[in-house]
C-alpha cells in the first residue's frame, strides 16, 4: 500500500499520550523515523474513536497489562487494515501471559503484515510464528543523526 503525504499511519500504544502528532527525540522507535511518516500515536481506549474506516496501516506495540482485551480489539483491526506488530520488551515476554492470551498472538502474528524487530535473534524467535519482518532500529539512548531509508 502506498501512502499519501498526508494518511495517517497510526501507532497504538500503552504511553499516556493523547491521540496525535509528537514530535519526538529521534533516539526511539517509531519516533527515529517520525519525519519519514505521519505517525499518529494513540492509546488502546482511543481506538474506537480514532481509527476510521478500512485500509488503514495500523503500527500496534504489543500490549501491555489486560493484553487479551487488547489482542481481541487487534484482532478484529487486522481484518480490514493493514497491521503491523512491534515487539514490546523482549521476544519471549509474551510467553509469560495465560495461555487464551498466547493463543491469540500467535493468531495475530500468523495475519501480521511485519513483524518490527530490531536484532536478528527476535527475527529467529519469532521465524517461527511469521514469515513477515521488517528490520528497524532499536530503541536506544543514542540519537541517530545519519539519513534513514
Amino acid at each position: 500500500m502506498e501512502l499519501g503525504i498526508m494518511e495517517k499511519i497510526y501507532y497504538i500504544s500503552d504511553w499516556n499520550v493523547s491521540p496525535g502528532h509528537y514530535e519526538y527525540d529521534k533516539h526511539r522507535f517509531p519516533q527515529a523515523y517520525i519525519e519519514l511518516a505521519q505517525w499518529y500515536i494513540i492509546n488502546w481506549k482511543d481506538i474506537p474513536s480514532q481509527i476510521i474506516g478500512k485500509n488503514n496501516v495500523i503500527i500496534a506495540n504489543t500490549p501491555v497489562n489486560d493484553e487479551l482485551a487488547k489482542l481481541k480489539i487487534l484482532s478484529q483491526l487486522m481484518d480490514n487494515n493493514d497491521v503491523y506488530v512491534v515487539q514490546e520488551g523482549t521476544a519471549w515476554d509474551w510467553c509469560d501471559w495465560p495461555a487464551k492470551e498466547q493463543e491469540l498472538y500467535v493468531e495475530i502474528l500468523s495475519k501480521t503484515k511485519g513483524f518490527l524487530y530490531s536484532n536478528e535473534y527476535d527475527r529467529k524467535m519469532m521465524e517461527v510464528f511469521t514469515p513477515n519482518f521488517i528490520k528497524v532500529p532499536p530503541c536506544t539512548n543514542k540519537y541517530i543523526e545519519t539519513p534513514r531509508e
